[in-house]
Parts: C-alpha cells; structure tokens; sequence
C-alpha cells in the first residue's frame, strides 16, 4: 500500500509534507494530529545496518531529509533519542531500548509526550516503524490500532506494555527459505545488502513518506 506523492524525489517529498503540516496549523478541522514518529531496533554498533534494525533505518533517513537537528537526548524522556523542530507538529523517535524488551519504556515516553502534546492543543498519535518478514524488501504495509502484531516480538512487548492504541508501519525484509527459528533468529540480525539498502532509500522511504502525508491529513488515525 502507497499513496501518490506529487514529485519523484525523497527530498522533495518531505518538503511536500513539511507544507502540509504548515497548512494543517491554519486548518478547521476538528482534528490537529501530532505525529510521534518512533522506531524500534536493537542498540549498539553491532546492530546499525542490520535487518532488525529497518525502522531505525528509515527513520535516520527520514531525520536527514527533513533537516531535523541531530540526535538528541531529552531530560523527560529514558532510553531513546529525538529529533524535531518546534515548528511542526512531528518528533522522532528512536527507542533505545533492545527491541523484545521496548515497550516499558516506550510507553512511559509516550505518556509524557501525550499528555505534553495534549496541553498544547494537538491530538497526538504515536507511530512505530518496524522491520517486517511478511514483506518483501521494497514494500510497506500501514497497520492500524489494534493490530496483531504478527509474530514481531517489539510489537508485542509495546503491545503489553500499552495495549494496541498505536498505528505502525511495517517495512519489508523478506525472509529466508528456512522456517526454522534459529534460521530465521540470524537472518534478521544479518547485515543489509548494499543493493537492499538502495531499495530502501530510494523507494520505501518515499512510500513512509506517503502514509506519513496521510496521518497529518487525519487518515488511519481513527480507523
């Protein structure tokens, strides 16, 4: 699932959503969404570029086109980074945590995030962005609140951690041959392909980018 984006470059598609997010401020809709973007992997060197690690990924990917400030750490908030602009209604996030043990700390986070971003008049919506087997390298799939969390063991302790009361935004890796768990355990700690990393800049990160448009335009968040 992807939506149309009016130009064909990743820049210029955040700069499309930066726009609309400008708009959004002088809208009258009911709804004023504040996107906590935030995704999950495993901390530490060993881990950067590997499959479990996808949502980090993407999501430094999506820090560098926006011209967000570097990461970051905030006095409130345990176990992750940030990055944002007080200028739009977006933060990211970056757990931290080790991705099977997340949702504690994640939850303690999005609860001082919400209730911040509820004084200041917005309707904040948190959104995890993961790594997927389910899908092959170069797809996406929106899931929506409430959703099984397919096996994926972060989905489940954030799950546990808070109920299903967030969106999320599963990014393909594909999956070895082999079902067999130890098979499947080194295959997504195994580092990216080069060629798989370019798929992932060069169009998954413009599919996020398209649900990430539809989120501030008030779409899945109520669904």
């Amino acid at each position: 699932m992807s939506f149309d984006v009016p130009w064909h470059t990743p820049f210029n598609t955040f700069v499309y959503i930066i726009d609309i997010i400008t708009t959004s401020k002088n809208s009258n809709r009911m709804s004023n969404p504040y996107l906590v973007i935030c995704s999950v992997g495993n901390p530490g060197a060993r881990y950067a570029y590997t499959r479990h690690n996808m949502g980090h990924i993407v999501l430094d990917k999506i820090r560098e086109y926006l011209g967000f400030h570097s990461w970051t750490r905030s006095p409130s908030l345990k176990n992750c980074v940030v990055s944002g602009s007080p200028s739009y209604p977006v933060i990211l996030y970056k757990s931290e945590t080790q991705m099977n043990i997340s949702g504690g700390s994640i939850s303690r986070n999005w609860q001082i995030l919400r209730r911040q971003k509820l004084s200041e008049g917005y309707d904040p919506v948190l959104v995890i962005i993961n790594d997927e087997l389910s899908l092959p390298v170069g797809k996406s799939q929106v899931r929506l609140k409430n959703s099984s969390p397919r096996g994926h063991n972060g989905l489940k302790s954030i799950r546990t951690a808070m109920g299903g009361n967030f969106l999320s935004i599963s990014v393909g890796i594909g999956r070895p041959e082999s079902r067999d768990q130890n098979s499947i355990s080194n295959y997504v700690l195994s580092r990216i392909p080069t060629h798989e990393l370019q798929i992932v800049y060069e169009d998954v990160v413009i599919d996020v980018c398209g649900y990430l448009e539809q989120m501030l335009e008030g779409n899945y968040i109520d669904d």
